[in-house]
């Protein structure tokens, strides 16, 4: 589980990923979309992410 909050006055770019290297498959847990390993983030908006490997 993965807690992400942008304290930011910008947006920011995230990118998720393992220290092997290895891929890994993210869901949103508020709405259990999935994300890809990259994505936007807003200013002031907070994710709560389930992270597995692949």
């Amino acid at each position: 589980m993965v807690n992400i909050l942008n304290v930011g006055h910008n947006k920011a770019n995230i990118e998720l990923t393992l220290a092997n290297g290895k891929s890994v498959d993210i869901t949103d847990m508020m709405t259990s979309n999935p994300l890809e390993t990259r994505f936007e983030i807003a200013s002031e908006q907070v994710l709560l992410l389930e992270v597995t490997p692949k």
